[in-house]
């Protein structure tokens, strides 16, 4: 007997074919040098099947849902400056896409903390948003 998994976008909701190439999304941990300064951070990667069925991921069909997903989170991140890591939500995602995540980005928690040079494209000034 066959089966037959479909996935739906958390954001629009259009049903996902073999060919679309989606992305994933979930809530993690940026670690403070205590719990008082930790702070959630969002994370989007390429669509991996395995990691569709983990708790807490969200399925994206694209860049237009993946940045009103961006959009929503960060709105929700203003209206509570003082939010910091659910233990609930962000340790919900199981251990191994996190430590999955902290690889494929080369994560240790000192260069986390190192601030994060960015290069500015012409057309958009330092300080514009």
């Amino acid at each position: 007997m066959a089966y037959s998994e479909s996935y739906t976008c958390d954001v629009c909701g259009k049903q996902k074919s073999e060919k679309d190439r989606w992305w994933l999304a979930w809530v993690d941990c940026f670690e403070g040098q205590s719990s008082a300064e930790d702070q959630p951070l969002l994370k989007v990667t390429r669509w991996q099947r395995s990691h569709a069925h983990l708790a807490g991921v969200k399925h994206l069909c694209g860049a237009l849902c993946a940045g009103t997903m961006m959009d929503r989170w960060m709105s929700e991140q203003h209206e509570n400056p003082e939010m910091h890591c659910d233990p609930v939500s962000v340790h919900g995602v199981p251990e191994q896409v996190t430590e999955i995540s902290r690889k494929a980005m080369g994560f240790s928690p000192a260069v986390a903390r190192a601030p994060l040079s960015i290069e500015m494209k012409a057309g958009h000034p330092r300080g514009e948003e």
